[in-house]
């Protein structure tokens, strides 16, 4: 069984290449440092939808960066459990006209056996610059393997923007996790082809429930990334302290409440 929904995907990967999207790898908390796991942040399985964690999980945030033309981010979302399957609903709005992208996505994620998870989602994308407006339809897929102190996932994204014209044939996105008490690390790697590839480590050290700090890596353009996350009961606060070598340092400020 498992070995033929690995053979329908390779056949989906290698004839499949047309309309999808992926362009902003570095959104959101999960996006910034490749955080990930439970209850962390509902952009997760905007990466990777076989990172859904079944919980019955409803939240949204707000994240906007200071300093570098003020970019703004809205998203909301919803996840939950049906049996083995898991399901998720998520949708956001990136910067204000006159450019503005819309998303809507759903994801799904399955069994394969033991730890092993399969995910699948349908993006629609809207996009809208100086008054005229574009759409594209997307897939995503990946395989995810976890446990209470280890994971890994691994995903392929396939894509054409509706409004740069860019295509971007292949994305390649994976990641692992290692929790050891307060310790978190993670590791995201993105590789576009054609373009670029990188990966961002990053380091977290929870001091209490309701503080914890880390810091990331991003490879590609030696970018640090310093963030502090304040958490009270249902809300959760998040600063990123950015810091690329060339560019203007910029400040990521993101406000979540996850029910």
């Amino acid at each position: 069984m498992r070995l033929s929904i690995a053979l329908l995907c390779l056949l989906f990967f290698i004839t499949e290449g047309a309309s999808a999207f992926f362009l902003y790898a570095d959104e959101g908390m999960s996006g910034l440092t490749g955080r990930w796991g439970n209850k962390d942040d509902l952009t997760a399985f905007r990466d990777n939808p076989a990172l859904l964690t079944g919980e019955i999980l409803v939240g949204g945030y707000y994240a906007r960066k200071y300093g570098f033309k003020e970019l703004e981010l809205i998203g909301a979302g919803c996840q939950g459990r049906w049996k083995k399957l898991h399901w998720g609903l998520f949708i956001r709005q990136f910067q204000k006209k006159p450019l503005q992208e819309k998303e809507a996505l759903f994801a799904l994620s399955a069994p394969l056996g033991g730890d092993w998870r399969f995910g699948a989602a349908l993006k629609y994308l809207r996009g809208v610059k100086m008054g005229e407006t574009d759409s594209a339809l997307s897939w995503d897929m990946g395989f995810s393997w976890t446990n209470e102190t280890f994971g890994i996932h691994a995903g392929i994204l396939n894509g054409e923007h509706p409004e740069i014209g860019e295509e971007i044939t292949h994305t390649l996105t994976g990641g692992g996790v290692i929790r050891r008490g307060p310790v978190q690390a993670y590791l995201k790697g993105v590789s576009i082809e054609g373009h670029y590839a990188y990966v961002v480590p990053a380091l977290f050290y929870m001091f209490s429930p309701h503080c914890t700090i880390g810091y990331a890596l991003n490879t590609g353009n030696s970018e640090h990334r310093c963030v502090l996350i304040v958490q009270q009961k249902k809300a959760t606060l998040t600063f990123t302290y950015v810091i690329p070598p060339l560019l203007k340092r910029y400040v990521s400020v993101e406000v979540s409440i996850l029910q």
